[in-house]
């Protein structure tokens, strides 16, 4: 009986002897620039494995999240638009036998396989099950694998997909032969092999009669694996070591790994904008700020007045972070950022939005509290001008203090005072009420006291009368006599 050829994609068996054929090679997705700068700490060039590359096999399902990144810590993939994938279709000895099958493929390098998600740490994450639909990713018809090319595997945290859903539509009785077949093709891209052209290699999508290997010999690349990744012919098993190590001839674990230290350092966050206690004129509300982690930073949230307002799992996690919407009024803004561990780092800022619509405030303008520096002239007949004689004064009250010096004064009433700066309202002889220097007062204005009379007319508080706490005062009327009846 001759092999059937099955245009189902990278990974999968043709159900023929012991022959395998590779079709559709629509699974090894090119990664963009900013892809590659997002998912290597920022563009850092991340340098081949020195230590154990952990491999986490996700069985159990995953929503994956669409963003400019593969990061397997927070299930970001730019493959597709993100999605529910479910669990594995198969059993549990299923998912084991997967997994030896895996260490045999790979024995050689330096690598791990796990089912339980690693709490620290860089690792690859495959998801096992559901379809190219399941993320939304158009794939050819059949299609049962994709993951980046990351050339030079750069990307510490790739994120690959086996839709062992297809694999076990289409031949549940190899599902566990195809599904390891294909998670071992598309790890091969996730550490920058591509295509190759020899049917026996992992790497190819073309047919084998034996059991596919990494290959040590070199090896030209199929038409579509030309140039990628700078390779026109590779020895796929070299690269591997180059990328990986080799094995040190320990059993690779199938549980987390425990040789890394538990992560407990919390990101650093930092908000430059807006400043404490600022009051910012606009409602639109633009958080700048920075959130930086020794392993990574897994997503950041923002709080605005106790309550959640937005979160983002992508980076970069700096500049600005979140634009928000406010009523006027006080407000305070919280940045939450988590890694992968879960530790959590946070800062905090108070500020107020104005009201726009509030008319601005002018302070009151507050009259001077001292008389002018210089006095009235002579004649003038107003308030504080030298007077010998009432007919001098406006008022016709000419008054003189305790030295002798004669000065205009006038009626005031003490419920609605209208004396001049620097001068009091107070009570006369015979129950009116004058305007008099406060004390202490200008130099050409020294206070009035003394019981002496000029013209018959006693103004002040009467004999056996404290005086005003502010001034002692007795000033004399001449020519007019103050009264209020």
């Amino acid at each position: 009986m001759p092999w059937i050829a099955l245009f189902v994609g990278c990974g999968v068996e043709a159900p023929t002897r012991d022959s395998e054929r590779l079709a559709d090679h629509g699974d090894a997705v090119d990664v963009p620039a900013e892809v590659l700068k997002n998912s290597t700490d920022e563009g850092k060039i991340v340098p081949f494995a020195s230590e154990t590359t952990i491999v986490f096999l996700n069985f159990d399902g995953v929503t994956i999240i669409r963003g400019n990144r593969s990061d397997s810590t927070t299930n970001t993939s730019f493959i597709g638009n993100g999605g529910a994938v479910p669990a594995f279709p198969g059993t549990a000895s299923q998912r084991d036998e997967i997994v030896v099958r895996l260490q045999q493929y790979f024995k050689d390098f330096n690598i791990a396989f796990v089912k339980a998600r690693p709490t620290s740490g860089n690792y690859t994450m495959m998801a096992v099950g559901g379809r190219p639909s399941s993320i939304n990713y158009p794939a050819p018809s059949g299609v049962v694998g994709v993951a980046p090319l990351d050339c030079g595997s750069r990307m510490p945290r790739d994120v690959g997909f086996a839709f062992a859903g297809t694999i076990y539509g289409m031949m549940k009785s190899r599902l566990v032969s195809s599904t390891a077949k294909t998670i071992a093709h598309e790890l091969g891209h996730t550490f920058g092999l591509p295509h190759t052209a020899d049917g026996c290699d992992v790497m190819s999508y073309s047919s084998c009669a034996g059991e596919k290997a990494f290959l040590n010999k070199t090896i030209n690349m199929q038409s579509d694996g030309r140039g990628k990744c700078g390779f026109y012919s590779v020895n796929t098993h070299a690269e591997l070591l180059k990328i990986l190590g080799a094995n040190s001839g320990t059993t690779p674990p199938t549980g987390p790994p425990t040789g890394p230290p538990a992560d407990t350092v919390a990101p650093a966050v930092t908000i430059q904008s807006p400043t404490a206690n600022a009051t910012l004129t606009a409602t639109k509300v633009v958080i700048k700020a920075s959130a930086a982690d020794d392993v990574g930073v897994a997503r950041a949230e923002l709080h605005v007045d106790g309550k959640l307002a937005a979160s983002r799992s992508s980076g970069p996690y700096s500049g600005d972070l979140f634009t928000v919407e406010l009523a006027p009024g006080q407000h305070s803004v919280r940045i939450v950022a988590f890694d992968a561990a879960n530790n959590q780092g946070q800062a905090t800022v108070n500020f107020t939005v104005a009201d726009p619509a509030a008319p601005p405030t002018t302070p009151p303008t507050t009259p001077p509290t001292t008389p002018p520096t210089t006095p009235p002239a002579a004649g003038s007949g107003v308030y504080g001008a030298g007077c010998t004689d009432a007919k001098q004064c406006k008022s016709g009250i000419c008054a003189q203090d305790s030295d002798g010096s004669r000065f205009c004064t006038e009626t005031c009433d003490p419920q609605a005072p209208t004396c001049a700066a620097g001068a009091g309202c107070f009570s006369a002889g015979g129950g009116g009420h004058v305007c008099a220097p406060l004390a202490p007062t200008a130099p050409e204005r020294p206070r009035l006291d003394g019981e002496s009379l000029i013209g018959g007319c006693s103004l002040g508080d009467g004999p056996g009368r404290s005086a005003p706490p502010v001034v002692i005062l007795l000033v004399l009327l001449v020519g007019v006599l103050v009264r209020r009846r």
